[in-house]
């Protein structure tokens, strides 16, 4: 239940970090969402799979979406195709950038204390 609230959370956040326009705030929606989605991730692996050793999902995750970036440096048509759709678009990201990278390793930090602290706050 609190896998599914925190993806919930997640899910608005980085819809509303989209948003961000203007001075001093497009660093969160071009970089922060990456935190996001990151954790995104990592709450939906769990809402789908609660038994999973967290710290595996967190490093899983993580490790999908550097895949995922690196991707981003191949266009073959097929997968251009897919990332023009607006659901590709949003899940395959569409130009790599380096500068991602620290937000994906602070979403998955962020996952871990998170994820973490919904173990200790549930009740045994």
């Amino acid at each position: 239940m609190r896998y599914g609230a925190s993806l919930m959370l997640v899910l608005a956040l980085g819809i509303a970090s989209q948003a961000a326009n203007g001075t001093g705030w497009n660093w969160v929606a071009r970089q922060l969402g990456g935190a996001f989605y990151v954790l995104a991730g990592v709450f939906l692996v769990l809402f789908l799979w609660p038994r999973c050793r967290t710290v595996w999902v967190c490093l899983g995750v993580l490790l999908a979406t550097v895949l995922v970036e690196f991707a981003q440096l191949w266009h073959p048509g097929w997968l251009q195709a897919l990332r023009g759709t607006r659901p590709g678009g949003l899940l395959l990201g569409s130009t790599f950038h380096w500068a991602d990278f620290p937000y994906y390793f602070l979403g998955c930090g962020v996952g871990l204390v998170w994820t973490r602290w919904i173990a200790q706050a549930s009740p045994s």
